[in-house]
């Protein structure tokens, strides 16, 4: 008999994991058939092409362990499942798996999170409780959860950004750890933690500086780990949060380690050297215009038709823009910012900024509905908190808003000040900040409340219902409005991408030619992860973009006019009056700075309109006159 009572007992976590994970795996099932349903599985933007691209072996003709984008382990991986077999999309299918297997894992900590606190309350109780209601709550609490991060990520799972990614993983670390068992020592709580640390390693090896990006909101679920202690200020809370911030840094500093030792070539750091300074001009600073900037560029040895190359990102057609180039422009370009404006009258405007798109729900520049859920959850999280539950506690969890709030501020104030916001990062920090709110909405009222709600009085138990249905309303509306947004999406993109591809399966058949495309002529356009995919080497480039003078770039051009070494020493500027090399534009660009180009280098050239593709691009012979 004893023996039989030793198997149960071993038994029964397997079949609590289950009756968690297999919940938790259906309602992921469930969000990917719908996000399906709404629209095929698409690159957000041509930078995650690209990756892929140069991942799949599209962009070289075979895959390259390096993409520039991502750090060397995790690039190096995928490159060499490519060369296993390209049959798999595996740099978008690793994009989904790292989405709806976070997603996965956010469901599941939160279920379990309700399965600890049932144990805690059926030992501490001499009364059993219904087997049906625990069963309801749990669906209560899944569906509840996964309205709200479906609702908040659906257009994201659909239309996949490797920087969204990152936050979503670093979203899963911060559910994980704020769910954690914290008892015992360094050791166990290290122990306990290391799915949440995979998951911030991953996300560092994807895109490490959104990842350092996340770090103040996964501190931020750290302090609020350490607040719910008994004895906050004693030597062994010390030693073991700090202890896993430390792990955390070890892990980043051995990415770091690895990447370098990937890139330690000359050619590859002379690369990243103007891959820096050609980040800082273009995501950071503005290209000073020539008119008004005569002397600087003079000084540097740029002519008025090289500037403009900088200006529509056509610089790839010159080598004189180098890493040097660059970097003055950059440092010029700040220079005029401190001199129009003082760093308090910035500061004032970007406070000014920051709290326009905190507040407002209409007009353009708004964050809707980001910033209202956001706003909603923190009144939430606080009126359980003061009016509803132990007064420590209650406390402790106001305390960790405030904290969250000063962080998002500094982090927003941080973005803002640098002149980077797009909708990939904003996006991600809100989800970092709705993953602590949500944890503290769940892990300390929700579970309690449903689960034992009849022992509450009965003014606090309608007031507290009440919340819960308010909140309800607005995770269906969050997911309805989401639904809606990425079907409209979809079909936008469906237009959009329907005459760039067609301009791509034309220039694919010419196998002999080589394309290169103006750059901004090919911005608004994605591609799919499974559908019509073809990651046979691609015989068309841009002139321009962050993989500009990359090695694999002049690798690629190399395949593209030629293999023998003079063809690989040649840039874009002699290659596009080579034979078979063609120059492609949206006819809505302007085209007039390429043959002043060639003409500030005394080079007269004859374009010639050779075909015009699905009424919207035309395809140009460059030629010497």
């Amino acid at each position: 008999m004893g023996n039989g009572e030793s198997d149960k007992e071993k038994k029964t976590p397997l079949i609590k994991d289950r009756m968690n994970l297999i919940p938790a795996a259906a309602a992921v099932v469930l969000l990917i058939v719908i996000a399906a349903l709404l629209s095929d599985f698409t690159y957000d933007l041509n930078d995650d092409v690209l990756m892929k691209d140069i991942l799949s072996g599209a962009y070289t003709g075979v895959p390259e362990a390096r993409n520039i984008q991502m750090l060397f382990p995790l690039s190096a991986l995928i490159a060499g499942l490519y060369r296993l077999t390209d049959a798999v999309p595996w740099y978008g299918l690793f994009l989904l798996v790292c989405q709806f297997g976070s997603l996965g894992i956010i469901l599941y900590r939160i279920l379990e999170a309700y399965s600890g606190h049932e144990d805690r309350n059926v030992n501490t109780s001499d009364r059993t409780p219904d087997p049906g209601t625990i069963l309801k709550n749990r669906l209560w609490i899944l569906l509840f959860s996964t309205l709200f991060f479906g609702g908040v990520l659906l257009s994201h799972l659909v239309f996949l950004q490797y920087t969204i990614t990152v936050a979503i993983l670093s979203g899963a670390a911060m559910i994980w750890f704020m769910t954690s068992d914290t008892s015992g020592g360094p050791r166990e709580l290290l122990s306990r933690n290391i799915p949440a640390l995979i998951l911030i390693f991953i996300a560092f090896l994807l895109r490490s500086e959104m990842l350092l990006l996340m770090m103040p909101f996964i501190c931020v679920a750290g302090i609020s780990k350490w607040a719910g202690e008994e004895k906050i200020f004693t030597r062994e809370n010390a030693l073991k949060y700090f202890s896993l911030f430390g792990v955390i840094i070890l892990l980043i500093l051995l990415g770091l380690s690895i990447d370098n030792l990937g890139y330690n070539t000359k050619e590859w750091q002379e690369f990243r050297a103007l891959f820096d300074a050609r980040t800082e001009l273009y995501d950071f600073q503005n290209i000073p215009p020539y008119e008004g900037n005569e002397r600087f560029y003079e000084g540097i040895g740029l002519s008025k038709e090289e500037q403009i190359l900088l200006e529509n990102y056509n610089y790839g057609l010159s080598d004189k823009i180098d890493a040097r180039i660059l970097t003055l422009v950059a440092e010029h370009s700040a220079s005029l910012r401190t001199e129009e404006k003082s760093y308090p009258e910035k500061l004032r405007e970007g406070i000014r900024y920051y709290l326009y798109r905190l507040t407002h729900l209409k007009g353009p520049g708004t964050d809707r509905p980001y910033n209202a859920l956001g706003l909603l959850l923190y009144l939430f999280v606080l009126l359980l908190a003061l009016g509803y539950h132990r007064k420590t506690s209650g406390i402790a969890d106001a305390l960790t808003l405030g904290v969250l709030f000063l962080t998002r501020t500094l982090v927003w104030m941080y973005i803002i000040l640098g002149g980077r916001e797009p909708d990939r990062i904003t996006h991600s920090l809100y989800f970092a900040e709705f993953c602590i709110l949500f944890s503290l909405l769940i892990k300390n009222y929700v579970i309690t409340d449903r689960a034992f709600i009849e022992e509450e009085q009965n003014r606090k138990k309608n007031v507290t219902l009440i919340l819960y249905a308010l909140i309800c309303v607005v995770f269906v509306l969050q997911f309805w409005f989401s639904v809606r947004n990425t079907k409209s999406e979809d079909v936008r993109r469906l237009d959009v991408n329907a005459p760039y591809e067609e301009l791509c399966a034309r220039m694919r058949r010419d196998t002999d030619s080589y394309y290169l495309l103006d750059v901004y002529s090919t911005v608004a356009y994605s591609e799919k992860v499974f559908r019509n995919r073809d990651d046979s080497f691609k015989n068309y480039d841009i002139l321009g973009g962050w993989a500009c003078f990359s090695p694999v770039q002049r690798k690629k051009l190399a395949r593209g006019i030629g293999e023998d070494e003079e063809a690989k020493r040649r840039g874009m500027e002699d290659a596009l009056l080579g034979e078979n090399v063609y120059f492609v534009r949206d006819k809505e660009q302007d085209m007039d700075w390429l043959p002043a180009y060639y003409d500030a280098q005394g080079i007269k050239t004859l374009l010639t309109l050779e075909e015009e593709v699905a009424g919207r691009f035309e395809i140009f012979k460059v030629e010497r006159q």
